[in-house]
């Protein structure tokens, strides 16, 4: 079973066998297919997400909600910082990150 294996030897053993490799290619353009369809996967996902945020599928009264791992309160108020707006320098430094993720494709 793979309760017995140690989490740190998996990520150590993911670091050196995969991801060292890939950092020391001398061009890393081979990976810009991947990079690709990493963007398309995220796409999917929101566009799945969106789908089912629109039809109500997880609201009060939609057909999902009883699946949901943690029943969903839709009555309680935020508390602490999940209650404050993004700030302006949040969303700028959040649309630099993705138009720096944009350019390195």
């Amino acid at each position: 079973s793979f309760e017995s294996i140690d989490r740190q030897v998996v990520l150590a053993s993911v670091a050196a066998g995969v991801f060292t490799p890939l950092c020391l290619l001398p061009s890393l353009a081979p990976l810009g297919s991947a990079s690709v369809l990493g963007v398309l996967g995220i796409g999917v996902t929101g566009g799945a997400m969106a789908i089912r945020l629109w039809d109500g599928s997880y609201g009060p009264a939609g057909d999902l909600v009883a699946e949901a791992f943690a029943a969903p309160s839709f009555t309680l108020p935020l508390e602490g910082v999940a209650a404050l707006p993004p700030s302006s320098g949040a969303v700028v430094f959040f649309l630099s990150l993705i138009s720096n993720a944009y350019l390195a494709v």
